[in-house]
């Protein structure tokens, strides 16, 4: 009877602690990553493949600007900027060679909040020369990122 007993209570912990094991999320997959691609529900949105930063203006994927990340930041934080080199001037018209800043907020599993250097309508931000004059001139302080776009995951 004991021996019975023994094994009842074996099986009920195993399945307990199976069903415990199943239940739970592993770390990585409750990790949010701003890599991917993004979209609005204007149908425009982002996308971050490799080292590439592009912006599109729909769902068409027509494309508003991209680049090289050449400042990388934890895309899985909740608030950060990225700096790009300009390849592809897009319907934006960022000046290819240049630099610009992007910066995201409020990253999480419900979507994210994102900006691209703008003091919208007055100065489009086309890009600096630099990297350095990018990132010390693209900034919150200087009203560099008033609009932020919301985006989820796709």
């Amino acid at each position: 009877m004991a021996r019975k007993f023994g094994f009842l209570f074996l099986g009920v912990c195993l399945v307990i602690s199976t069903l415990g094991f199943v239940g739970c999320k592993t770390s990585e997959e409750e990790e949010v990553s701003l890599v991917g691609y993004w979209k609005s529900e204007y149908g425009d949105g982002f996308e971050i493949k490799g080292d590439t930063f592009t912006q599109y203006d729909d769902a068409d994927k027509t494309i508003s600007f991209a680049g090289t990340i050449v400042k990388h930041a934890d895309f899985s934080a909740k608030y950060g900027s990225i700096t790009l080199k300009i390849t592809d001037a897009g319907t934006w018209g960022k000046t290819s060679g240049y630099y610009l800043v992007v910066m995201w907020k409020d990253l999480s599993e419900r979507g994210v909040q994102q900006s691209a250097a703008s003091k919208y309508p007055d100065d489009l931000a086309p890009g600096k020369a630099t990297q350095e004059e990018a990132e010390s001139t693209y900034t919150e302080a200087n009203d560099y990122f008033g609009l932020f776009g919301t985006y989820s995951k796709q």
